[in-house]
This record gives C-alpha cells, structure tokens and sequence, in this order.
C-alpha cells in the first residue's frame, strides 16, 4: 500500500508546476494565487527587524527590462510608500504617496505635516465641502474669526438702494438685514457770475440694525445759481440709527464781496454724533474756482474779453467731479458777442454748480449754474 501511495505523491508532485492557479483555502483558485478564508484572509508579508524595509513590487517589466514597478514599502517607521521605478526617466517618482502611522498622508511629499499634504497642483471634477457645507452661488472659500474655513460673500452688502432727490424719507429693514452700510452726500452750491459752487460734503457708516425697524433720513438739495448776487448754501443730508446722527453738510453759499473784490467758495464737511461713534469715514467737498477773465488780440484792431472756467466744486466722494462754468467771449471792436455756452447742469450729485460770466465790456452776465441735490445710498 505505501508503495501506491508514493506513487500517486510523485504524480501529484508532478503535475504541480503545470497548474495554472494556487490556491490557499480554496480549491477553485481564480488568480495566480488565490488566498481565502472563511472569517478574514491575511497575507503577511514581514521583515525580522523594525529597521528593516518591506516591499511589495507590481512590475510589467519584460526581459529587456522595459517597463514600469510600481513598488509598495513599509519604510521602516516612516509610513507605507508608493514608489515608481521605469526606464522611462519621467515615471520614476519616490514619493508619489506616503501614509504616516499617526495618520498624515502626503501626495509629491515624503515629509506631509497635515492630515492631507500635497506639493504641486490640484485638479477637482466635483465640487470642495467645508464641514459638508459646498456653498452657495457667488460664494468663496474663506476663514471666519474662529480660524475655521467657511463659505461666504466678498462683500457683506448684496443690495443697495439709492435716493438722488431732496427730501425726506423712510426706510423699512428688510427681513434677514442684520447690517448696513450708509453714504451720505449734501447738496452742491449754485455758482454765481464771479464763479462756481462748492460741493457736498461726504460721510459714510456702518451700523447694526434690526429687521423691521424704520430708519429717518433726509436728502440735501442743491441751491440755485445766481445771476447778479451771491447763492446760498445748499442743503445737508442727514441719517439718524438710533442715537446715532450722520450729517454731510451742503456746499457753503458762494459769494463775491464788491468792496474787496473778494470771491468766496467752500464745499460742505460732515458732522457726527455722538462724537464717541467712530465706525465712520468722512471727506469734505471741494471749493469752487473763481472765473477767468482774460483780453486777447485777433488783428491789429481786434480785441476780445472772454470769461471762463468757474468750474464748480466737486462732492467729498469724488472732489475731481467738477461742474463746468459758463464761457463767452466778446469782440470788443465789433461789439458783438462771439462765442458763449451756459453753465455745465449735468453735474454730479452733490455737486457745485458752474460759474457765470461778467464781461465789463458791455455789461453782459450770465447766471452761474444750479447745485445739485444729493445723494444718500444704502448697502444691506
């Protein structure tokens, strides 16, 4: 019987480098080697020594060593590594992932500090979640006071209302408004035959308020150009939240004294109260500029006076907005006139009007131009 028996051994010995498939656990292996078991299958493969470096190689090298390994290693005590080896210079990579045993991961990193630490450049298909937030339209990814990243707006304020004629108005917190930001601008002087107006003054806040509160404001209107006097000041616009009380003045009223032929033109400043409130920023509106008169020749026995550029003052958001000043000129030895506009009237809000002209020659004037009304908007 032993004799048998040794015979079938041999023949099953002898059949084995011809099988396909090995199988452990199994006996219909599917793969070259095939390990099951009934509760967990395990594979070990392991170093004697902690200093040692296990790896696992998955090559398609062929036998003219072509081709890539992509190699996994337990380095040491430095994590599981994904490794590259090719005769392709450009596959060959050394730390194309590293898992750390405290749990960092590091991607182009074999020294990752963070729980997911990549060097070099990212490319997402889906969507980025913050604490399984994505976000809304519109929205960036950014840190709030507590160090955190969340989703929000560039910009606090995704509405505005504007208000560009005097007068007095109100205004309901809409539903949801917890915050806004308010710029007052006074009204713009009118200019006068001497020159122009000046501009208004400019203040802007931000307040906490309550949905459903009523805010009071009033609008600053512009004053009248005057064709042979001095114009008066223009109106202030103001805005009250609770005890707070912003005013930007109006341009001052433009005059011109015949004693000491002195011109006087000022813009509008701004005012707050209580003066402990500081969450504010305000900018004076500029003065308007006196006319130019000037003589020139055009022939031997030909003379003109022209009058020009009483420009008017700019408001304290933008001071370089000027209103232009009437221009005419008049030929002396012809006595008639030759070239004349009227003062600039589309104008910026807040802004001074333009200066007339006075030609002593023959007595001819024109009315400097209107100021215009203000403007108060509201950011919520």
């Amino acid at each position: 019987m032993k004799k048998y028996t040794c015979v079938i051994t041999l023949m099953l010995w002898s059949l084995f480098p011809m099988a396909q498939n090995v199988g452990i656990g199994t006996n219909t292996p599917v793969a070259k080697l095939d390990v099951k078991d009934t509760i967990k299958a395990v594979l070990r493969i392991g170093s004697k020594n902690y200093l040692d470096t296990t790896q696992f190689f998955l090559s398609n090298r062929n036998a003219l060593n072509q081709g890539t390994d992509m190699i996994l290693s337990q380095n040491r005590e430095n994590g599981l590594r994904i490794t590259s080896s090719s005769d392709i210079v450009a596959y060959n990579h050394d730390s194309i992932m590293l898992l750390t045993p405290p749990g960092l991961v590091g991607i182009n990193n074999s020294n990752p500090q963070e729980r997911l630490d990549l060097r070099g450049n990212m490319n997402i298909t889906g969507t980025i979640k913050t604490n399984g937030d994505a976000g809304s339209v519109n929205q960036v990814l950014m840190k709030n006071g507590s160090g955190s990243m969340v989703w929000g707006d560039i910009s606090s304020f995704k509405n505005f209302e504007s208000f560009y004629t005097s007068g007095s108005y109100n205004w309901l917190v809409p539903v949801g408004v917890t915050s806004i930001l308010v710029e007052l601008t006074g009204g713009g002087a009118g200019g006068i035959i001497h020159g122009g107006g000046g501009g208004g003054g400019y203040i802007g806040a931000q307040f906490i308020v309550t949905p459903g509160t009523t805010l009071n404001f009033t609008v600053g209107g512009g004053s009248l150009g005057s064709a042979g006097g001095n114009s008066v000041a223009a109106g202030s616009s103001i805005f009250t939240v609770g005890s707070v009380v912003l005013t930007a003045e109006g341009g001052l009223g433009t005059t011109f004294n015949n004693t000491s032929k002195l011109f006087s033109s000022a813009g509008g400043v701004f005012f707050i109260s209580p003066s402990t409130f500081r969450n504010y920023v305000g900018i004076a509106g500029a003065a308007g500029e006196p006319n130019k008169i000037t003589f020139e020749q055009k022939s031997a026995t030909s003379f003109f006076e022209i009058s020009s550029n009483g420009v008017g003052g700019g408001p304290g958001y933008c001071r370089e907005c000027t209103g232009k000043g009437a221009y005419y000129s008049y030929d002396i030895s012809a006595a008639a006139t030759f070239r004349n506009t009227f003062s600039e009237f589309r104008i910026v809000p807040g802004g001074g009007g333009g200066g007339g002209y006075q030609l002593s020659s023959f007595g001819g004037f024109g009315s400097g131009g209107a100021g215009k009304d203000g403007v108060i908007t509201i950011h919520y």
